[in-house]
């Protein structure tokens, strides 16, 4: 017999077929046809030789004659089926019997091939079959690989009633909890009383919202009276005809719990040590003899010490509106060392916040309140800003003493200089034969004490 149609190769499946045939023609008209639809057709005339095939090459379907000489097929059919109740066999037979029939049917054959029968007929009767035999074996690798993924998955999952009682629990459940046959107990006696209400918060909220899913963490007693955290998920569906229960997905997170409790406890600690820290600066700072400002990329005057709000008549803390609260208004008017007017931009803090460059120990004068002139040596470097941008630092150490000390030596030192000038102008006036006399009452004073005096007709008497 050869093929009523033509088969080509793309309908060709990667699987092997068993023919159990004694017929050479119709084992070798199965074959070429089975050739064109699986990988691997192998064929066997008897019982013994097809048991050997069957358990060598693993078919994914076999065909069966029923008249095998003087042995049966079904005989065959019975053995497999005892050992695999999945794998498709498909009895070939031209008996129609009713014995036979019903025998097939008991060992749940899958498929009647009539005999003889058209190469369409078979391979349209092979594609179905083993159609259906991937997707049940494709099912079965599926459940096979769910069935591992829950047995190692630290996840817990368990599948509740109506009214949370547990119908079904991965074997995590007792890996994780210590709890074994758990089935048939209630959620909720598991979980810590002080939890219970959130518990049953996320519960009515599942309840009510099917299919809706709702997150909730709290803490389980375990049979081992260890308190543990579970970051509980549930969704419900009930109403799924395939799952009809709630779908609990429970994880672990006591550690995670525990390592939040420690980060905040020691973030606790360094906000504390921060404001221990901050008051110290703050002590440290308004205890500074000098006088200190911040001010921001803007020029505003974000924070200062004591001793620069009491001198340089700055708002106090928090009032960042008065307008001497900017770098170039304290110390108002203001004059060089020479006397003369200094404008804001020449003032050291407002340079080096443009030019961004440290400027030390530059002489600045201005007057106080009551009047006064007083005397600063200023000095002033930029600092990045946490946000981006540059600020200023600005320090004023009072030099009005130093000043004033200078200018006292440089009028002692004005005054030398005119008496010296003047003797030699006295000198330069006096003719070669100068007279010099001494006072009348010379001689009546100590020696050392005489004062001398020198005579110009055109000065008169000088008294050195």
């Amino acid at each position: 017999m050869t093929p009523a149609v033509p088969l080509t190769a793309e309908r060709k499946l990667p699987l092997a077929a068993l023919v159990l045939e004694d017929d050479p023609l119709w084992a070798s008209t199965l074959s070429v046809i089975l050739s064109r639809v699986v990988d691997e057709v192998h064929h066997a005339d008897n019982l013994k030789d097809g048991v050997r095939l069957w358990k060598e090459i693993e078919p994914a379907v076999i065909f069966v004659d029923v008249g095998l000489g003087s042995e049966n097929g079904l005989d065959f059919v019975e053995l497999v089926r005892s050992e695999d109740s999945r794998i498709p066999l498909l009895l070939v037979t031209g008996d129609n019997t009713q014995e036979v029939a019903v025998r097939a049917i008991n060992l749940a054959v899958t498929r009647f091939v009539p005999k003889p029968a058209t190469a369409e007929q078979l391979v349209d009767i092979v594609e179905d079959v083993l159609a259906r035999h991937r997707r049940a074996l494709d099912h079965r690798i599926q459940e096979q690989y769910f069935q591992a993924l829950v047995e190692l998955n630290a996840d817990m999952i368990l599948a509740l009633s109506g009214d949370g009682e547990i119908r079904y629990a991965t074997p995590s459940v007792h890996k994780q909890l210590g709890v074994a046959g758990a089935l048939g107990y209630n959620v909720e006696q598991f979980v810590v009383s002080d939890d219970q209400t959130l518990w049953r918060l996320a519960w009515d909220e599942a309840i009510a919202h099917p299919g809706r899913v709702v997150d909730v963490t709290l803490r389980i007693v375990a049979t081992d009276s260890r308190v543990r955290w579970l970051g509980l998920r549930l969704r419900n569906l009930l109403n799924s005809p395939d799952v009809s229960g709630m779908v609990v997905n429970a994880r672990d997170v006591t550690e995670e719990r525990d390592t939040q409790e420690r980060l905040k406890a020691a973030e606790k600690r360094l906000q504390n040590e921060l404001v221990t820290s901050e008051a110290r600066y703050r002590a440290l700072f308004d205890l500074l003899p000098v006088w200190v400002t911040v001010a921001d990329d803007t020029g505003k005057i974000v924070d200062h010490n004591a001793a620069a709000r009491e001198v340089l008549e700055l708002g106090g803390d928090g009032d960042t509106n008065d307008s001497r609260c900017l770098i170039d208004m304290p110390l108002s008017p203001r004059i060089d060392p020479w006397g003369g007017s200094l404008s804001p931009e020449a003032l050291p803090a407002v340079r080096a916040l443009r030019t961004g460059q440290t400027i030390l120990n530059e002489v600045i004068g201005f007057r106080d309140s009551r009047g006064r002139r007083r005397w600063l040596s200023v000095s002033a470097a930029p600092y990045e800003l946490s946000h981006g941008g540059t600020g200023v630092v600005a320090v004023y150490p009072e030099v009005s003493e130093q000043i004033a000390r200078q200018e006292e030596q440089w009028i002692l030192l004005n005054r030398f200089n005119s008496t010296s000038t003047q003797l030699q102008l006295v000198n330069s006036w006096l003719p070669g034969d100068r007279a010099v006399q001494r006072s009348s009452g010379a001689d009546s004073r100590a020696p050392g004490s005489a004062s001398r005096r020198f005579h110009d007709s055109r000065i008169g008497t000088v008294r050195l």
